[in-house]
Order: structure tokens, then C-alpha cells, then sequence
């Protein structure tokens, strides 16, 4: 092969050389693009989920607290035997336990190091571990007693505390009442959704209770769904069923007070009078009338299947007061009070 020939081949190689890597470059970018363009396909895809699962999530949450508004009568705390109570000995005090002492102890006293631990001098390293965890031993041990302890002296104050309210309570007296309502958070439930609730009085065997619904809004206006394309949308209630959610809620509220009141008290019967906060508008005032009264009986509400009713429908297992229409919701009605006839006989 001639200098030129060389020359020539060595430029060919050059140029199919430069070729590939042309190719190669643009195969590089188009990769690249095509992968950026991946990457940005499943940004938006995982976005959507995120927004939709976001959505979606919002929409169970409306479901669930919409529910809870008209479901509070299913379910209410444990009863109180306060008779039971009154006899009640008092908590044991805890014996201190030594149990990770007792092993770790063990370990360290049965140990015997082997020839090889004693020819490379691994026994002082080995019995120094087995020191420090008889030593974390001893330390979790009083951990535990510790605790051990502190639970103790708040079963022993809770029982205090209950051996002498039990027979105040017994014996029905308003303020032992109503501490032993406020002591086993019968109406926390309730008072979540911003209404309070008061027991007034205890008369004979009567518990009075007034409540008062704070919220204006505890009934949304809106309601929010997800569409049939995966969209949350928001839509205004109509009136009607507006308003017949806020009955059911607030008949709801007032067969859960009476539950947790013959939870907690020794009463046959209870008084529940509702009432919101609202505006009148003739004197721009905020006024609080009464918007349902109900007087239960303990072997009335016990007869009824609790999960099946409906609360609006229920009232006319009780004497009650409430005046209800479609288009304007509750009107004010009159409280009971425990020494009406019906109401005291």
C-alpha cells in the first residue's frame, strides 16, 4: 500500500469514525428527549393521581363528618354502676420487678471464657460487655418500675376520686352529677362540633340538660362529590334537604345526651332542651331559642333499635316539642321544665 493509499483509508476511517459518533450523538439526544418526555408524561400522570386521591380524599372526609352529624344516637359510653363503684378496693401498688437484672446478672456470673478467649485476651472484652448490659439491664428495669409506678398513682387517684363522688352521686346530688358526666366525657363527642352542653338540674329522678348549638354552619350549604371524570365539584343542598339534615342532627344530639346521661346518672328520666345561636334579624341581635325539647324515659329509649331509626322520626316515641318545616328549618318552641305534669308524673 502506497503513503496515499494509507492517507485515503486512514480519512475514510476517519470520516465512518465521525459518522458514528454523529449517529450515536443523535441517537443520545433522541433518548434523551424521549426520556424527558417520559419523565414529564409520569409528572403530570402522578400529579393527577395525587390531585384526584387529594379530591377524593376531601370528598370521603365531607361524607364522614356529614354522616357523623345525623349517626351521634349509635353509639355512647359505658354505664356506670356507681353502687359497684362505692365498693370498689383500691388499686394494689406494684412490686418492683427486676426481670432484665435477673438475666443479664445471669449471664455475667455464668460466663466462662474459653481457652482462645483467654490466649487472645477476648475474656476482658467480652465479661466488659456483658457489665455494661447487666448495667442498661438495671437501667431499663427502673425504667419500667417507673412507669409501672406512675400508672399506679393515677389508677389510685382515679379510684379516690371516684370512691368519694360515688355517693354524692348516688344520692343524685347536681354537682357530684355533673362532674361525674364532665369525668367520663360523655358529651365530648358532641362538643366537638363546637355545641355545649350544660346539665341545669337534677329533680327526683329527672336530669335536666340545656344545649346550645353555637355553629351556624354545622350544616354545610355546599356539598362536595366527585364527578363521574374523577373532578371534585361542589353543589348547594336544596333547602328542603338542608334543613332536614339539621333535624336529624339535632334530634340526633339530643337522643345521645339522654344515652350518655343514663350512662353515667341514676336517673329514669332525662329533659333535653336544643338551642342555636342565631341572628334576629328585627333587632340585629343574636338570640338563642329553643328549637326541639324532648323529655325520654330510660325504658322508652331503651326499647327502640337505636342503629335502624331515624332521629326526626324517633321523637314521636317521646313527649317532645318541635315545630319543623321543609323551607324554614326548626322553629322556637317552648323548654320543658321538670315540674310540668307530664313531664314530673
Amino acid at each position: 500500500m502506497s503513503w496515499k493509499q494509507f492517507v485515503r483509508s486512514v480519512e475514510v476511517a476517519q470520516r465512518r469514525a465521525q459518522r458514528e459518533a454523529q449517529q450515536r450523538q443523535r441517537q443520545f439526544v433522541r433518548q434523551a428527549a424521549e426520556s424527558a418526555r417520559e419523565a414529564a408524561r409520569r409528572q403530570k400522570q402522578w400529579a393527577k393521581e395525587e390531585k384526584w386521591l387529594q379530591q377524593s380524599g376531601e370528598a370521603a372526609q365531607f361524607e364522614q363528618y356529614m354522616d357523623a352529624l345525623v349517626s351521634l344516637h349509635t353509639q355512647w359510653g359505658a354505664h356506670w354502676n356507681w353502687q359497684a363503684v362505692s365498693q370498689t378496693p383500691p388499686p394494689t401498688a406494684p412490686s418492683p420487678a427486676h426481670t432484665a437484672e435477673a438475666g443479664a446478672r445471669a449471664a455475667l456470673e455464668s460466663y466462662q471464657p474459653g481457652f482462645f478467649d483467654r490466649l487472645l485476651g477476648g475474656a476482658k472484652s467480652t465479661r466488659a460487655q456483658l457489665e455494661t448490659a447487666l448495667a442498661h439491664a438495671i437501667a431499663l428495669d427502673a425504667q419500667r418500675n417507673e412507669a409501672a409506678y406512675a400508672r399506679y398513682q393515677e389508677d389510685h387517684r382515679l379510684w379516690d376520686a371516684n370512691i368519694r363522688l360515688a355517693p354524692n352521686v348516688l344520692r343524685l346530688e347536681p354537682q357530684a352529677c355533673a362532674v361525674a358526666l364532665k369525668n367520663a366525657g360523655s358529651f365530648d363527642d358532641i362538643e366537638r362540633f363546637g355545641t355545649s352542653v350544660r346539665l341545669e338540674s337534677v329533680t327526683g329522678d329527672v336530669a335536666t340538660l340545656s344545649v346550645l348549638i353555637r355553629d351556624g354552619e354545622i350544616v354545610p350549604e355546599e356539598e362536595l362529590k366527585m364527578s363521574a371524570t374523577g373532578k371534585l365539584s361542589t353543589k348547594a343542598i336544596p333547602a328542603g334537604r338542608y334543613w332536614s339534615i339539621y333535624q336529624d342532627h339535632v334530634c340526633s344530639c339530643a337522643l345521645r345526651i339522654a344515652l350518655e346521661t343514663f350512662a353515667v346518672l341514676p336517673v329514669r328520666r332525662a329533659i333535653v332542651n336544643i338551642a342555636r345561636t342565631m341572628l334576629d334579624e328585627s333587632t340585629g341581635h343574636m338570640v338563642r331559642p329553643t328549637i326541639l325539647a324532648l323529655h325520654v324515659a330510660r325504658e322508652d329509649l331503651d326499647r327502640l333499635n337505636l342503629d335502624e331509626i331515624d332521629p326526626s322520626a324517633a321523637m314521636k316515641n317521646f313527649p317532645h316539642r318541635m315545630t319543623f318545616k321543609k323551607t324554614t328549618g326548626l322553629s322556637e318552641v317552648a323548654p320543658i321544665t321538670p315540674d310540668e305534669q307530664w313531664a314530673s308524673s
